[in-house]
């Protein structure tokens, strides 16, 4: 319901709110090209935590709206970018970080998705659930080529086992110690 109101009140097309999901691809951001993974990914709306679903493996990345974000692929090489956003993140529409919605496309299996761009001329798409009452899904994002934090336009994440729920494991929003404050 929380995901309704804040979509209401900032003009977003459509937020996925708070939700758990699996997935497979790149770290995001991307460190380099080939680090791809499964993992799980926790959104709460205003930060998101995505792990590697193998806990022997240290790769991930973590949003903290307003405070920052970091990425790593191993304990010693966690990296901090800086992270102003203080909008809910997976919303698309005017207002969001995907502003442009692109032609919905329809899978071989007769059911939609929207398609959405970080601007016009970007090479960075994801692709969600239809937007119905305010709120959508993420389904894939493809091109995480952001000449900030790096990436290409080749990297790309499929989501899947989409979850609602505000419940998360306790260290779903604790940054790592490994990683600089």
């Amino acid at each position: 319901m929380a995901a309704l109101v804040i979509a209401t009140a900032l003009a977003f097309d459509c937020c996925a709110g708070s939700f758990k999901a699996e997935g497979h691809g790149g770290c995001y951001p991307p460190r380099k090209v080939g680090d791809a993974f499964d993992f799980v990914l926790y959104s709460s709306g205003m930060n998101f935590t995505q792990l590697s679903a193998d806990s022997s493996i240290e790769m991930g990345a973590m949003m903290l709206n307003g405070l920052g974000h970091w990425a790593w692929t191993n304990k010693t090489n966690c990296v901090k970018f800086p992270n102003t956003q203080t909008y809910p993140n997976y919303c698309f529409g005017e207002g969001s970080s995907f502003p442009y919605r692109m032609k919905d496309v329809m899978l071989s299996t007769g059911s939609p998705m929207a398609r959405w761009k970080r601007n016009a001329e970007g090479t960075q798409i994801i692709y969600t659930t239809p937007p119905a009452n305010g709120v959508c899904h993420p389904i894939t994002e493809q091109g995480f080529k952001i000449p900030s934090v790096g990436g290409t336009d080749d990297d790309s994440v499929v989501y899947y086992n989409v979850e609602m729920t505000t419940t998360f494991p306790d260290n779903a929003f604790v940054v790592p110690d490994f990683c600089p404050p």
